[in-house]
């Protein structure tokens, strides 16, 4: 086979043989890298049953994205040749590194390093409901640069399961086997914690659990006879190798990530819950390894470095950031399409479940901002990017765009479009589906018909979109009557430009649930735009989410609001906007452990949005979580000092806590900040009463009134502070207001911790109600 060339692979020299294939290694013309190949025997491949379990095994490890892992790249058939192109793996068999130290056992932190890596690979796998079955030293790889890879995954099940043969070997390695596999019984998860413990041993002491001279004497061991623990094993490790070799499955560890933490502990020098250390005399893995305390911070430093592809295929891309398009047109004023086309396709890629797209807030973050892209990359996350340009020039756009691979700053791919402006939006999309064919992401048809479909649009009504896109994310209220006039100008030039009616909806909404405009007055408005961007998409994603909000901040639909929040998620599992604005839902149901799992994961989506990360501290501070809250909020601030919601939002964090000096001064820069916004000043007055200044408060509350008579006034920070003040008459009053006029945040209530003492009077249960919220 050497010097071959089969498809556009060039065989260059032979790795090994077993009984399931001969390796190679060969060149990948086409791509220029160097891969692995499994060739099956041609007089197995003769035989369909076992050319299947070929497939099968090609196909099980192929399912499986893991840096742990190695990678299943293509199978391929050619020339009456079957076989699977690999991930090419530089490096020792830890079989093999651990017969060079003869009787000397590893190093600790190398055996912690490794084991781990070990885990943390069979644990995402079991995740998939996908079992080994043939873990051994052999099948575990590892890199000049201490990276474990573990091959041959699913070999052992598509073989049936390893059993004694007739011929008196074994399909598998006897000394690694479990005793169900043992007996031919069918094997789980646990079987491959069994043969991790062996592997454990053979790592700590070099010598095996069970002995025997040949295969059918260490089965036997394995079934009737207990371990044999070395002497050169720390005697608390004992412990661990015992659960793990328990030979019932019951009594085993029953997930792998249990193993993992006891090692951790001892590794500390910690005894593990429910058993003695060793005793005296023994010596521990500390006492045999004086570097145990360092080796557990090598151990943290793992879960996050080594979990980073050395080398990566495109095929392990999974997520990835969008970096700000460069306007390349000359005209600074161009700065709002260039910024335009970067957030479209983001919203185009993020609909892809398979992928994880950071969201726009945080990568604008980056925009004139040079860093290394392995930097940025590490930041936000992801494994690739995307950065590119846009040259403007009339009706006629030119669009560069290239794929980088974030850990090694490799060009895996770049082309540039030109079209008209017409075109745009078909533009958009066909990037984010060749970008889709490089990373190999699987499209469902829905997503792949999606992404194909895009109408032809009038490049004046684009160009108003994007303005209003533009003013709209300032979120200020000249702003926000700034977008609806050019979202109006993009509907009237195409009438049939459903993302225009949305951003009417969004404005109208925020508006409105701002205290900026009546709800009577925006509700009508929001409805309308949004329902009409419905009828002409029906599953057009943005509108969903303005339809959410709509129905949870001004209609006070909950059950209606919830069934469009889980739709925008299953639609856009990326959506990190879903997911915060879903998360506030929950918490304002009092659903707080699913509230907060959507708000951090909004966060992992959108990890420098100034608004996500101060909603992290707002969720914790209505769980009553008030150190997580406060430090919370202190990290934003640190990013983004002059976010007045943050100063406003720490403010009763502090009051809450008995910080009166601090809560005043936060509050008063919110508004300072906020050029006297009228939230920020009714929010003032409630931390003003709650801390004893009442004076101050109540003079806040009467401009309040003053002003409600020509403009919407928040109503509930308003019937707060009366609270607070001791007047709850006038704090109902104005409750049963907000709920006339459904103005405002009132459904807060039921969670906020300054409505603790209002929830006493007799009033609160049947006003509560009367919302459709259970007290």
């Amino acid at each position: 086979m050497i010097g071959k060339t089969i498809l556009h692979y060039k065989i260059l020299e032979k790795l090994g043989e077993g009984g399931m294939g001969v390796v190679y290694l060969a060149e990948d013309t086409k791509l220029e890298r160097k891969v692995a190949i499994k060739f099956l025997p041609r007089h197995v491949a003769a035989n369909e049953e076992e050319k299947q379990r070929f497939v099968i095994e090609a196909k099980a490890a192929a399912a499986l994205n893991h840096s742990n892992i190695a990678t299943i790249h293509n199978i391929e058939e050619a020339d009456n040749e079957i076989f699977i192109v690999m991930e090419y793996i530089q490096g020792q068999e830890l079989k093999d590194i651990i017969r060079a130290r003869r009787a000397v056992p590893l190093p600790v932190d190398d055996v912690i390093s490794y084991a781990t890596q070990i885990g943390e690979g069979l644990q995402a796998a079991h995740k998939k409901g996908i079992v080994h079955r043939d873990i051994k030293s052999a099948n575990i790889m590892v890199t000049e640069e201490g990276k474990v890879k573990i091959m041959d995954f699913g070999l052992a099940k598509v073989r049936g399961g390893a059993q004694v043969t007739k011929v008196g070997t074994t399909i598998g390695t006897a000394a690694y086997m479990s005793p169900e596999q043992a007996r031919g019984e069918e094997a789980d998860h646990r079987s491959d914690i069994w043969s991790f413990g062996v592997v454990l041993h053979e790592m700590l002491t070099g010598q095996f659990p069970f002995g025997g001279d040949y295969d059918q004497a260490v089965i036997y061991a394995i079934l009737n006879e207990q371990p044999h623990y070395s002497d050169e094993l720390p005697e608390n490790c004992k412990p661990i190798l015992e659960k793990a070799l328990e030979k019932d499955p019951d009594k085993r560890y029953q997930q792998i990530e249990e193993l993992l933490s006891d090692l951790t502990l001892i590794a500390k020098g910690e005894e593990l819950v429910g058993k003695r250390s060793g005793p005296k005399g023994k010596r521990s893995l500390k006492q045999s390894y004086p570097y145990a305390g360092i080796a557990i911070v090598a151990v943290v430093i793992a879960a996050v470095t080594f979990f980073w592809p050395f080398g990566v295929d495109t095929q392990t891309i999974d997520s990835i950031a969008v970096l700000p398009l460069e306007n390349l047109s000359g005209d600074p004023s161009q700065e709002y399409f260039a910024d335009g086309m970067t957030e479209a396709l983001i919203m185009d890629l993020s609909k892809i479940r398979n992928l994880k797209v950071i969201s726009r807030t945080s990568v604008m973050q980056y925009k004139d901002i040079k860093k290394p892209l392995p930097q940025i990359a590490d930041e936000l996350g992801v494994k690739a990017v995307i950065e590119g340009s846009v040259i403007r020039e009339g009706d006629q756009v030119r669009i560069s765009a290239q794929l980088i691979e974030a850990a090694t700053d490799k060009h895996l791919w770049a082309e540039s479009y030109d079209r008209n402006m017409t075109n745009i939006l078909s533009l958009q999309r066909e990037i984010a589906l060749a970008i889709a064919s490089q990373i190999k992401v699987v499209l469902s048809p829905e997503e792949e018909k999606s992404l194909k479909a895009a109408e032809v649009i009038d490049p004046k009504a684009h160009e108003s979109y994007l303005k209003g896109l533009h003013h709209l994310r300032k979120d200020i209220e000249s702003d926000y009557l700034k977008s609806i006039s050019y979202f109006n100008d993009a509907t009237k030039v195409t009438p049939t430009y459903a993302l225009a009616y949305v951003g009417i909806a969004d404005a109208y909404q925020r508006m409105a649930s701002s205290g900026y405009m009546a709800t009577a007055d925006g509700y009508p408005k929001a409805i309308a735009a949004v329902n009409r961007a419905l009828e002409l998409e029906p599953e057009l994603n943005e509108a969903h989410l303005a339809l959410a909000r709509i129905k949870f901040v001004l209609e006070w639909d909950w059950e209606g609001a919830e069934r469009e929040f889980l739709k925008v998620l299953e639609q856009n599992p990326s959506s990190a906007k879903g997911h915060e604005r879903y998360a506030i839902y929950l918490t304002m149901m009092g659903r707080f452990d699913e509230s907060l799992r959507h708000i951090l994961l909004a966060r992992e989506l959108d990890p420098l949005s100034e608004w996500i990360n101060n909603n992290v501290g707002w969720i914790y501070f209505l769980q009553r979580k008030y150190a997580q809250s406060l430090d919370q909020y202190k990290k934003t601030l640190e990013m983004y000092p002059d976010f007045n919601m943050s100063h406003r939002e720490i403010s009763a964090v502090y009051a809450v806590t008995g910080k009166s000096k601090l809560a005043i001064e936060s509050a008063e820069t919110a508004v300072k900040l906020s050029n006297n916004d009228p939230y920020a000043l009714s929010y003032l007055g409630m931390i003003y009463a709650m801390v004893g200044e009442h004076g101050k408060a109540e003079a806040i509350n009467q401009q309040m009134i003053e002003r409600s008579k020509t403009k919407a006034i928040p109503l509930y920070e308003l019937a707060m502070t009366y609270h607070l003040l001791g007047n709850n008459d006038m704090a109902f009053q104005y409750l049963e207001q907000t709920y006339k006029e459904k103005s405002g945040w009132a459904f807060i209530i039921k969670v906020d911790p300054m409505a603790d003492k209002l929830r006493l009077d007799p009033r609160y249960e049947p006003f509560v109600r009367k919302m459709g919220l259970e007290p």
